[in-house]
Order: C-alpha cells, then sequence, then structure tokens
C-alpha cells in the first residue's frame, strides 16, 4: 500500500498525538486526556439535563465496558458520582463533584488549545470539508 493511500495510519497516528497532547496537558492532575473530555462532557451536557453511562458510550463511541472502566477510575478519583433516578432504578445518573468541577476547569483550557492548534494553518471552508469527510469515514467503519 502506497504511503498516500495509507489514510488508517495517518488517522491512527493523529489519534496517537492528539493523545499524547491531552496527557501533557493533564499529567499534573491526576487524570488522563480521555477522562478530561469525558469530564468536559459531564459537565456541558449536565447543564441541560441528566447524563447516564449510555451518553458517554454514544459520544465517544466506546464500548460499555470502556465505559464502565473510565467512569469507576474516575469516581475513585473523586472526579464524579452516581446518583439513583427515582423512576429507573437501574439508571444511575452521573453527576461531576466539587474537585471534578476544579479539574474540568482546568482541562477546558488546555482541550481548547489542542482544538486550536488542530485547525491552525486551515480555513473555515477546510476545516468544515475536514469535518464532513470525518462523518463519512466514521460513517462507512461503523463500529
Amino acid at each position: 500500500m502506497t504511503e498516500e493511500k495509507d489514510l488508517g495510519k495517518r488517522l491512527m497516528v493523529l489519534c496517537h498525538q492528539m493523545r499524547r497532547f491531552l496527557d501533557q496537558i493533564t499529567r499534573d492532575y491526576e487524570i488522563t486526556g480521555v477522562q478530561s473530555r469525558v469530564l468536559h462532557f459531564v459537565c456541558e451536557h449536565s447543564r441541560t439535563g441528566p447524563v447516564y453511562q449510555k451518553d458517554i458510550e454514544n459520544e465517544f463511541h466506546i464500548r460499555r465496558s470502556t465505559a464502565t472502566g473510565i467512569l469507576k477510575l474516575m469516581e475513585k478519583n473523586g472526579m464524579i458520582g452516581k446518583e439513583s433516578v427515582p423512576e429507573d432504578a437501574r439508571l444511575k445518573r452521573l453527576k461531576v463533584t466539587a474537585r471534578g468541577m476544579e479539574y474540568a476547569e482546568r482541562m477546558q483550557q488546555g482541550i481548547l488549545k489542542m482544538e486550536e492548534q488542530l485547525i491552525s494553518g486551515l480555513t473555515d471552508e477546510e476545516v468544515r470539508l475536514f469535518e464532513s469527510i470525518l462523518a463519512k469515514i466514521s460513517q462507512n467503519i461503523g463500529c
């Protein structure tokens, strides 16, 4: 396979670079880059309604076992808590703790910095095109 056709490899490299970037930002805060993204998501979406583990699974396209592991560790580290929902005892609503809010505020700046670096030098049109292409590639993979 020629280098120009090796899109999967290039995407994997980019994912690793982004993970390293986030891990570097978060290393002093006892939180991983993935946890910071999940924490950010829970904080943002808790403002408009309840957030459940299934929302994390859907948003990040991860399996239940992966989401469970991430959330258990975040709960153990005091970033989130879970509370039962009165109408369905099986559901556990995710709540950000005070410590989690503190971390989320610190992490927000790092996430914004990474997002800015990702699109640095790109036009608005290129960003829109890239987002469209990513959506199509994700749909093609379908996992």
